[in-house]
């Protein structure tokens, strides 16, 4: 008996095999030199820091190798320093369903929600309210502090209003420099 013939199926690369690179179409046509090299020195952090956060994100919500694919270009596209002239490299013959690609006017948040199962969907977003509440809460301590600083200077300064000029203090007269003058040493 003959096996039927199968196609042959490429196995997904791990994500961290992939590369991002700065793509020649029209993202980058108008680009200078300059803003290219700029782009270029930040390809390396920005793919490390997109993996970082995925993985991550792997760890808590368990992804499989599937949602990881679909999870890393919208994690590239939400990372500082991201440029729409980066772009994923697949290897050859590897096909990602291109909608998954696609900026499709969804935020990066709302397609990485879409790109996970119901339970995991949930765990996302207790994490981003939880993120959020963080943040709200770092943001109202430092505004605390801030408010505790200006209270306690020499006196209240109106918004926008500069603080009143104190008295120039004199500055002591620098002493005469002691020792040897290295001007005087090159003449000997």
């Amino acid at each position: 008996r003959r096996n039927p013939v199968r196609s042959p199926r490429q196995k997904i690369p791990d994500v961290e095999e992939l590369e991002v690179t700065m793509d020649d179409g029209p993202a980058s046509r108008d680009l200078t030199p300059t803003q290219r090299q700029d782009i270029a020195k930040r390809l390396p952090w920005v793919r490390q820091d997109t993996l970082s956060r995925l993985g991550k994100m792997t760890d808590r919500l368990e992804l499989t190798p599937m949602q990881q694919h679909k999870v890393f270009p919208q994690l590239l596209r939400s990372t500082k320093g991201y440029h729409p002239a980066m772009v994923i490299n697949y290897p050859a013959g590897m096909s990602i369903p291109s909608e998954e690609l696609a900026d499709n006017g969804k935020s990066p948040d709302e397609a990485i929600h879409d790109s996970l199962d119901p339970d995991q969907q949930e765990d996302f977003i207790q994490q981003k309210l939880d993120d959020q509440a963080w943040w709200e809460e770092i943001v109202a301590q430092l505004e605390e502090d801030f408010d505790a600083s200006v209270a306690s200077s020499d006196g209240p300064v109106a918004a926008g209003q500069a603080p009143p000029e104190q008295e120039a203090v004199a500055e002591p007269e620098p002493e005469p420099q002691q020792g040897v003058n290295l001007f005087d040493l090159l003449n000997e």
